[in-house]
């Protein structure tokens, strides 16, 4: 598994400041690091700057909850930590133009145990995700 040290190395090497056969300084990667960090904070907060974002569905059931990750209604290979953004799409049988409705992320525990009345089988307007192992899940 490559290592945040292994990254800055090649990145010291790449750009010349160091040679193929030395090692880095621990005051050099300590500021490799720290740009790296730096880096993947801007890449967070500026969305744009990522290359590419993932969009994955399912077909909704009716269910309270759905799992996220490898096996998981969503089946992919890493689960998520937290979402970004999420909507539901609603196929109109009689119209060639699905629908999208964005769902508001409910981003703590707390905030999704205030909801009364969580049975209530309408449209939805919420989504909770909470991070759970091996499979993260959806309510």
């Amino acid at each position: 598994m490559t290592t945040s040290r292994d990254i800055v190395t090649r990145a010291l090497r790449k750009t010349g400041i160091i040679g193929i056969g030395q090692q880095a300084g621990d005051e050099d990667l300590e500021d490799a690091l720290t740009d790296l960090n730096g880096m993947m904070g801007q890449w967070q907060i500026n969305r744009w700057l990522v290359y590419h974002l993932k969009d994955y569905s399912f077909t909704g059931t009716g269910a309270q909850t759905y799992t996220i990750g490898s096996g998981g209604t969503i089946n992919i290979t890493k689960r998520p930590d937290k979402l970004e953004s999420a909507y539901v799409r609603q196929v109109v049988p009689a119209s060639p133009t699905p629908v999208d409705w964005p769902l508001e992320i409910i981003t703590s525990f707390e905030d999704y145990g205030q909801i009364t009345l969580k049975n209530l089988a309408t449209f939805p307007w919420y989504i909770f995700y909470d991070p759970t192992f091996p499979l993260g899940t959806l309510y």
